[in-house]
């Protein structure tokens, strides 16, 4: 059998600690060694207030670069493999309301 046969991935989980969560933002910070991801939810409406918060972090994860670069080849595959759907996705939610 091939050594670069890729092993199948089998998680457990906490179903009790297990949360989804919706994020329509993400900010990326980088360092010499890694990347870290903040997935952002942005909070609906205008607020009067400078200071007030317009979003609220769901969670941030860091990255090596190597597994960046893993992940973005994967990003990118699931795109393209799904483009028609990513548009119609697009022209519903975003042209129509305009």
């Amino acid at each position: 059998m091939s050594q670069n046969k890729q092993r199948e991935l089998r998680l457990a989980i906490d179903i009790d600690q297990y949360e989804a969560h919706f994020a329509n933002g993400i900010q990326i910070d980088t360092s010499y060694d890694s990347v870290v991801l903040h997935f952002i939810q942005k909070l609906p409406g205008e607020l009067d207030l400078e200071e007030a918060p317009n979003g609220k972090l769901i969670s941030s994860i860091v990255l090596s670069w190597p597994h960046f670069a893993r992940i973005t080849r994967l990003l990118n595959r699931v795109l393209d493999e799904n483009r028609g759907r990513a548009k119609d996705a697009f022209d519903t939610n975003v042209l129509k309301g305009e």
